[in-house]
Parts: C-alpha cells; sequence; structure tokens
C-alpha cells in the first residue's frame, strides 16, 4: 500500500512541478525492500526523468515499467499509463516512427480491453479515465487513430 501511496504523490508532485517531492517519494515507493518494481511508480519516475531532461534514463525506466507491467488478459489499471509513457519517450528521443508504431500497438490493446466492457460503460472506460483519455490524445497528437 505505502508503494502506491508514494507514487501517487510523486505524480502529484510532479503536476504540482515540485520535482524534488517527486524524487522523494519515489524514492519510498521504489525503494521498498523486496518488492518487485511498480509500473505506476515507474512511469512517475520516467515522468521525472522527462521534466529534468534526461532522456537516457527515461527510455531506461519507461523499459522498466513495460518489462514490470503484469502479462495478463484482463484489464488491467495502469497499463494505458505503462504505455503512453513509453510513447512519450520515443516521441522526445525523436523516434517518431516507433512511437506511432507503439501508439498504435497501444490503441489496439485499449479497443481490446474496451471490448471486454458491457457496451453502455465502455465510453466512461475510454473517455472518463484518465490515463485512458490521456492515451487516446497521445495516440491523436502523433496522428494515429
Amino acid at each position: 500500500m505505502i508503494v502506491l501511496a508514494s507514487a501517487v504523490r510523486a505524480e502529484a508532485a510532479l503536476a504540482a512541478g515540485d520535482l524534488a517531492g517527486a524524487a522523494e517519494a519515489l524514492d519510498v515507493a521504489l525503494g521498498a525492500p523486496g518488492e518487485r518494481p511498480d509500473p505506476g511508480a515507474l512511469v512517475a519516475l520516467t515522468r521525472l526523468d522527462l521534466a529534468r531532461g534526461d532522456l537516457p534514463a527515461a527510455e531506461r525506466h519507461a523499459a522498466e515499467a513495460m518489462a514490470a507491467m503484469p502479462r495478463c488478459d484482463g484489464i488491467e489499471i495502469g497499463e494505458s499509463s505503462v504505455r503512453a509513457i513509453e510513447v512519450e519517450v520515443l516521441e522526445r528521443t525523436g523516434r517518431v516512427d516507433e512511437a506511432r508504431a507503439r501508439a498504435r500497438a497501444a490503441l489496439d490493446r485499449l479497443s481490446e480491453r474496451a471490448a471486454r466492457i458491457q457496451p453502455r460503460w465502455r465510453d466512461g472506460f475510454l473517455h472518463r479515465v484518465k490515463e485512458n483519455r490521456d492515451l487516446l490524445a497521445l495516440a491523436a497528437r502523433l496522428g494515429v487513430s
């Protein structure tokens, strides 16, 4: 629970422009002994790297987040954020074609997940869940639909 709370605290600090506060929260989130790295905390760490302009670290941490993402056929909370940060890092490092390809794959996966939801809830899943809405906006910005 402390890992999740610290990752959320890091995201809030990043949103407020408090890079030091984000780093402090991430030290807690990623420093828990015996814990497997949390994909959400790694996403926040990647965002911190991007805010600092440390693109090599952002690439490393985005790859770690993808590797840490649970493999399942269900609807995984945080999956869209992990996939979006990978796309964003690729775009920021000038690998736009690769970013577009990963955005396409992320949208395909989001569509698969949405198809499992009752039709009356599907639009909310796609457009009201922040991480899904953000992924859709990122893909649109890259010209991927």
